[in-house]
């Protein structure tokens, strides 16, 4: 052979290399991104659950969810926030790093001046721990209607109390 063969195998050989290395890195880094916080399987936690109406039992779409999980003492809480769906469906994925096992899980459900929360605890289902927590949504009292509430219960008091 030539040597003038042997430089441009080699120059080939040396790029065919550095593609080699550069795709491997590039699969790394999309790996990295999308595995977010764990790598294989059985690192995530799903928190999901549906949001009520706690008159009706209707399901709630576009409820604003906040998803908050307790890690325990000394490791603090994360929270997630969500929209319910069509058919009242929420979730949200932590890392068990974040949320694991027997964590304790808060679920608060806000729409149109109606709010709910719901507690409940992380289970391990096979490959994923999952939490379901529902919350039905209940009126809140304004001032006004708060206030009539209280006068009318003492008015009733008082006139229970004379007879």
């Amino acid at each position: 052979m030539k040597r003038g063969d042997n430089s441009s195998a080699l120059k080939n050989i040396s790029l065919l290399l550095l593609i080699v290395l550069f795709l491997f890195g590039l699969s790394s880094v999309v790996s990295a991104q999308s595995a977010g916080c764990c790598i294989g399987s059985g690192c995530l936690t799903l928190v999901e659950g549906n949001i009520t109406y706690a008159d009706s039992g209707n399901f709630v779409e576009g409820a604003d969810v906040i998803v908050t999980c307790n890690h325990g003492t000394g490791f603090g809480t994360v929270s997630e926030n969500a929209v319910s769906s069509s058919n009242g469906n929420y979730y949200v994925i932590f890392c068990q790093t974040d949320c694991d096992k027997d964590d304790e899980v808060t679920v608060e459900a806000t729409k149109n001046g109606l709010s709910g929360i719901n507690t409940g605890y992380v289970e391990y289902r096979g490959y994923i721990d999952v939490a379901i927590v529902n919350v039905p949504l209940v009126p809140e009292f304004g001032l006004i209607a708060g206030a009539a509430t209280i006068f009318g219960a003492l008015g009733v008091f008082f006139i229970v109390r004379k007879r």
